[in-house]
């Protein structure tokens, strides 16, 4: 693709579509759906990534931005967070509800 600079990766909803595809955005306010590629999403997108010119759009209607909806961009499964001052919440709610902390 010649303008592989004047892109960017998102995950659209587009009208009639059952669920959100990967496409790319352009600059000029049009997107490209990439869902036929990439069925399952993104992170197929990001797993089998070669570059820009590895993209397969072409042939691939541009639909105006207006009519598609971002979505998040990775459908995430599991989200894992560290607590790593989890102790001392701990403390400091026993302190404020009266307990020795």
């Amino acid at each position: 693709m010649s303008d592989s600079a004047a892109v960017r990766l998102a995950t659209v909803h587009l009208p009639g579509d059952a669920t959100p595809q990967p496409a790319l955005l352009r600059v000029d306010d049009t997107v490209v759906p990439l869902g036929a590629a990439y069925p399952r999403g993104m992170v197929e997108l990001i797993e089998r990534w070669a570059g820009a010119d590895a993209l397969p759009t072409v042939g691939v209607a541009h639909v105006p931005l207006s009519s598609a909806t971002l979505c998040a961009p990775v459908q995430a499964a599991n989200i894992i967070c560290v607590g790593k001052n989890y102790a001392d919440h701990v403390k400091e709610a026993r302190c404020c509800a009266g307990g020795t902390g």
